[in-house]
């Protein structure tokens, strides 16, 4: 039996919102662009992948 990996990398671009906050309640930022803007986690982002593509492949 083979077995197909596939290992996606994504940069996405959000607008302003208070997608995630750190330890002291903050939103996250990052510098991109030259502006500051707000942050996702990677494991958000993974978490809403995983959840994605289970309805769209085949087991």
């Amino acid at each position: 039996m083979s077995r197909t990996i596939i290992d996606l990398h994504v940069l996405q671009t959000v607008p302003p919102s208070n997608l995630n906050r750190d330890d002291t309640g903050s939103p996250k930022t990052a510098v991109y662009g030259g502006v500051r803007r707000a942050r996702v986690s990677s494991q958000a982002w993974k978490r809403a992948t995983r959840e994605s593509f289970q309805g769209l492949l085949d087991p």
